[in-house]
């Protein structure tokens, strides 16, 4: 670029620093939003990935329901055997079957807002359950008394004035269990639908003993071993349940539908972004074409001198292309270091973990540079076809 077009542009531009200065506050903006905003969805996404990692990617669940043409007197849920079968499928690491149902616990008298559940002793680990103390059910248990209680159901009695402790007996029904256990606080997990923090587990095996009608096992837990192909398992698991159950309806859950989900949802939400973005740069760029021809109707007398001492209409434009051009180019960079400011800050108050990325920078700073020539170029091409004469008129 010729070294005394831009002195000239750089000139124009300083001498008229409102001017210029709202030509520019509007790229800037855009750009600013376009960066902040993509960035931001890139970080919900990999905050989201990153629970579900923490939940555990290995883990696949499948929960049995008889469908609507199931007869009340049809078998609707798996025999121990075939549970055993289950668990030795090519893949599978650990298994463990639970089963929930309605009945009041109290606690001296006073019910507990609490659910019963029946586990086996490997649901702990898979369910990444932590205990506060004491211990989880023996495995070695065929039918004790004996259950673990969830964080907020050990709030609850301690909110009834009683002090939590191992050794206590809580009502289940009818029925009493002795507390082995006390949770921590359980995170909720995709794979697991009853909130751990408000159950109180009991062994699967003797759970009959706390229900008056019969308990059946609708859901399975599976953990994978490394390297397993999760659609083919999950294929296997469920020709082979519904072998056994063809009347029944079966709900798989897995990390791969889960990420495929999420990748979807960061399609879509940068889609909107980038959507809400350009329609900031629209704006930004209508403002400059409109500061622009402002600037014509003021330099018509300094065009039409310039034209009146050899410059061609080629010339005229692009000094006022040029201009634009240096608007946008400073626009966008301030936007892209206020865009990344606002993404740092977004992430911070939201708890996402924060690092530059490269991509959004490049696409807001590129799109505000064609959106500052774009708009820019018919003010340029207005200024190019402006007559002398009529431009010279303005000394008169």
């Amino acid at each position: 670029m010729n070294h005394s077009l831009m002195y000239e542009v750089l000139l124009n531009l300083w001498s008229n620093k409102m001017r210029s200065f709202l030509a520019l506050l509007g790229v800037l903006i855009g750009t600013a939003a376009v960066v902040a905003l993509l960035s931001s969805g890139i970080f919900a996404t990999r905050a989201a990935v990153q629970h579900l990692k923490a939940m555990g990617t290995e883990l696949i669940s499948v929960s049995m329901y008889p469908s609507a043409q199931t007869a009340q007197t049809e078998h609707t849920e798996l025999t121990a055997e075939q549970m055993k079968v289950l668990s030795k499928q090519v893949g599978i690491d650990q298994m463990a079957p639970s089963a929930h149902w309605p009945v009041v616990v109290s606690v001296a008298g006073q019910a507990l807002n609490a659910n019963v559940l029946g586990v086996t002793y490997d649901w702990a680990a898979i369910a990444k359950f932590k205990l506060h103390s004491g211990r989880f059910l023996n495995p070695s248990n065929s039918g004790g008394l004996e259950c673990v209680i969830g964080h907020a159901v050990s709030v609850a009695i301690q909110h009834q004035g009683i002090f939590p402790r191992l050794g206590m007996w809580l009502s289940l029904g009818n029925q009493a269990c002795q507390v082995v256990g006390i949770g921590q606080y359980w995170p909720s997990n995709f794979f697991i639908m009853e909130d751990l923090n408000r159950s109180v587990m009991v062994p699967l095996k003797s759970a009959q003993q706390f229900s008056r009608a019969p308990i059946e096992v609708h859901h399975l837990l599976f953990k994978l071993k490394s390297n397993e192909a999760l659609s083919v398992l999950q294929s296997r698991l469920q020709a082979r349940i519904q072998q056994w159950l063809p009347n029944a309806t079966l709900y798989f859950k897995n990390p791969e539908a889960l990420i495929d989900q999420i990748r979807k949802q960061r399609y879509n939400l940068t889609l909107l972004l980038s959507v809400i973005g350009g329609i900031a740069l629209l704006v930004g760029g209508i403002g400059i074409m409109n500061v622009m021809l402002v600037a014509l109707a003021e330099r018509k007398s300094e065009i039409g001198l310039r034209m009146a001492l050899g410059a061609s209409p080629k010339d005229i434009q692009r000094l006022f292309l040029t201009e634009a051009v240096v608007l946008t180019l400073l626009g966008g960079a301030l936007g892209v270091l206020i865009g990344s400011l606002g993404a740092f800050l977004i992430a911070s108050f939201s708890h996402w973990q924060y690092t530059f990325l490269g991509m959004p920078v490049l696409i807001g700073f590129l799109i505000s540079v064609l959106v500052g020539m774009f708009f820019g170029f018919y003010p340029a091409y207005r200024a190019s076809l402006l007559n002398p004469i009529e431009g010279l008129r303005s000394y008169i």
